[in-house]
């Protein structure tokens, strides 16, 4: 049983939601590593609505082949910080050798305290806390690919 208050009265106060932020034309390419089939594709669906070229991967093989594949510059990897077969910093090296201005945006269901603890991401790392929504997604991007490029 689900109990709620009763309300006699209707509130005067209509409720609007904000205003749609203002799009902006998304040219980079983007790589996702994500092994959670779910996951990866609402990432990869809502940064594809944008307009950003999307290539993704739900194991390190796969995404290292996909980036091997591609042929122009990737701008960002979107990555899990834990997953089955190599950890999430361990993918970023592996694709900063390969395309070395490539940012990186990490992501876990962990809190990004408990990760620093255990020396899993370095202080200062661009992190994005699961769950979220699309729009703290588009929000993080962007300002992974606007920052500075972490070394």
């Amino acid at each position: 049983s689900v109990y709620l208050p009763r309300v006699e009265a209707r509130s005067g106060a209509v409720v609007t939601p904000p205003p749609p932020s203002p799009a902006r034309a998304a040219t980079e390419t983007i790589v996702v590593a994500e092994d959670d089939e779910q996951v990866r594709q609402l990432v990869v669906n809502v940064l594809s609505e944008r307009g950003y070229t999307v290539l993704s991967g739900e194991t390190y093989e796969t995404t290292i082949a996909a980036v091997t594949a591609h042929a122009g510059r990737i701008h960002l990897l979107v990555t899990d910080v834990v997953m089955p077969d190599v950890t999430g910093p361990e993918c970023a090296a592996r694709i900063r050798s390969i395309q070395p201005d490539a940012r990186v945006l990490f992501m876990s269901g962990y809190t990004a305290d408990v990760i620093g603890r255990h020396g899993v991401l370095e202080p200062g790392v661009a992190f994005l806390q699961k769950p979220f929504t699309p729009e703290e997604l588009l929000v993080r991007v962007r300002a992974a690919l606007d920052g500075p490029v972490a070394t």
